[in-house]
């Protein structure tokens, strides 16, 4: 069975008071269709036995990798990809990979990732455990852990890692969400994953009626911290509800000085008394509660908020009445089952819709739009064109004008041109435009020469590159904002133009392929790691890339299909 992050503290803590050690597998990346997502976690002991689940059907595999790890007591990384169908075991979704790291937990070990996560869990506050999964540097080896809270980093990494490791953590913190992100410097690169770790979602309950029995033991089943509270003794004094983490009687008004109100992520207000859900609203209309959910129709709620005399726009954007998903519920059971649902919609950014029907559009991945760059590869010797392709003009300007236009129409200053054969004359081209310039020596070494460059250069603070030719002229900046429109549904995806039957540039990949892409060679280009990461990518219609300019004769075609 699954359990969440405060049980298996729980089942560590069990194992340390007995001096017995523990074995943690964590799942740090996947690409196709899992069962579970980066962050999830399961202990396993040295009799084979398992708190948690990552995988349907790889339990005996997973089992095998930790009786190793006790025999040697020496992390590992264990890949499973079903992708080609040869390793695909029954249970498990097929065409998917797993990485998954095993770490050695001894009882006595103050900075195990399983003591350290239970400090993260007991500060309360949101903090990010980041661990090394793959490295080519000597002084970063895979396993290596910082754990970062309030912006103070606590690593045993090199000085010269700490700084971009704090900063990538204070993003990943302030977006919410886990991430594998890849590193690149001078000598050499290294992933690491990100975890957000957050106490459990706390709800609060104001109304103790028999209807929040179903939703007291559901929220409870899901993991969730309860709070329930009420003003009738006799109500919060059933034993029905000694299932809550705290239960409190009292005036709505005395609220604020019996618990902290800002530790909730959710509040349902259900006395079934209008009165009483007045006052309590009042209390937590004053928070930052981001989920406050009445029971009744629009029409008490709308009487509710005009009695509380409510006019902010952002509070009424965090109410929900009449609450819950529409499922068709009737019986209470029903009921907490469609409340439930949509406090977890809601907290994840989800439209609660059917993913059988139609994509469910949640909001954007924890990368910003403004962390987007274009690389423009314009540093080709253009021989099968027989002269510099960069500098031909069509209706006037050049190829090279062309697409750097294009790109800062989309991303504004966020614009880098790979030049390499005559780049001093390409760059008087580009005087006239607010663009970073890097010139690639080896150019002549194929394209993945310009990508390397590319990559190379790009800030720390990059969560994506659009990489793009200047030889495709109709190419247009609508068609590359519906491409970054795309990948701001989930930037974790790789978003690449259809046309012609194959997909292809541009394309965008984000910061988890960078690794990757830093050690391509030849003419392997942006198509080898789409054939290679097919799962994970989302292709666009773009008809209008399939025509590039790379003869005489191209050239003349373009001209006619511009000519009015």
């Amino acid at each position: 069975m699954d359990i969440n992050l405060p049980g298996l503290v729980t089942i560590y803590r069990s194992f340390r008071n007995d001096n017995k050690p523990l074995v943690l597998a964590t799942l740090v990346e996947t690409e196709g269709p899992t069962y579970r997502k980066p962050g999830a976690r399961m202990l396993l002991d040295g009799e084979g036995n398992c708190y948690g689940l990552l995988g349907i059907g790889l339990e005996e595999a997973i089992t095998e990798r930790a009786l190793q790890v006790f025999r040697d007591h020496k992390i590992i990384t264990w890949v499973y990809d079903s992708r080609s169908g040869k390793d695909w075991v029954a249970g498990q979704d097929n065409n998917c990979m797993l990485r998954i790291l095993f770490e050695y937990v001894s009882p006595h070990d103050d900075s195990s990732t399983m003591a350290l996560l239970e400090k993260a869990l007991e500060q309360g506050s949101r903090t990010v455990l980041a661990t090394i999964t793959e490295s080519d540097l000597e002084e970063l080896c895979v396993g290596d852990r910082a754990w970062i809270a309030d912006g103070e980093c606590r690593s045993p990494f090199p000085k010269q890692h700490i700084q971009e490791i704090r900063d990538t953590s204070l993003e990943v913190a302030a977006s919410g969400r886990s991430s594998l992100e890849s590193f690149i410097t001078e000598s050499g690169s290294f992933n690491a994953f990100f975890e957000v770790i957050r106490p459990a979602f706390h709800l609060l309950i104001a109304g103790a009626g028999a209807d929040a029995v179903p939703l007291l033991k559901l929220a409870k089943f899901s993991g969730w911290r309860v709070t329930l509270t009420d003003f009738r003794e006799e109500y919060t004094g059933q034993a029905q509800f000694q299932e809550a983490d705290q239960v409190i009687c009292g005036k709505p008004e005395e609220l604020l000085q019996q618990v902290n109100v800002s530790d909730f992520d959710a509040a349902i207000l259900m006395t079934h008394k209008f009165d009483y859900d007045l006052r309590y609203f009042r209390v937590l209309a004053g928070t930052k509660i981001p989920y406050i959910g009445m029971l009744g129709p629009a029409a008490k709620r709308d009487k509710l908020l005009e009695a509380a005399g409510v006019t902010n726009t952002n509070l009424k954007n965090r109410v929900y009445g009449p609450i819950g998903i529409d499922i068709g519920a009737e019986l209470p059971e029903e009921v907490a089952l469609s409340i439930i649902a949509e406090i977890k919609a809601v907290s994840s950014g989800r439209a609660g819709g059917f993913l059988s029907r139609s994509p469910v559009q949640g909001r954007p991945h924890h990368t910003t739009p403004d962390r987007l760059y274009i690389l423009v590869m314009a540093a080709g010797g253009s021989r099968r064109f027989g002269g510099l392709k960069q500098l031909v003009e069509l209706q006037g300007k050049s190829l090279l004008r062309r697409t750097v236009e294009t790109a800062i129409k989309v991303v504004d200053k966020r614009v880098i041109v790979i030049l390499g054969v005559k780049a001093k004359k390409l760059e008087r081209e580009l005087r006239d435009y607010d663009v970073r310039i890097v010139e690639n020596l080896n150019w002549e070494n194929g394209i993945a020469s310009s990508i390397r460059t590319g990559i190379g250069v790009l800030p720390q603070d990059c969560g994506g590159a659009l990489i793009m030719f200047c030889d495709q002229p109709f190419v247009t900046a609508t068609q590359l904002q519906e491409l970054i429109d795309t990948w701001n549904r989930d930037q974790t995806k790789i978003v690449c133009s259809s046309y012609g039957g194959s997909l292809g540039v541009p394309v965008i990949f984000p910061r988890r392929y960078f690794a990757e892409m830093i050690k391509l060679s030849g003419d392997s280009g942006a198509k080898s790691l789409l054939q290679k990461h097919m799962t994970q990518t989302i292709p666009v219609d773009l008809p209008e890339a399939v025509f590039d300019i790379d003869t005489q004769s191209d050239l003349i075609e373009a001209i006619k299909r511009i000519s009015p």
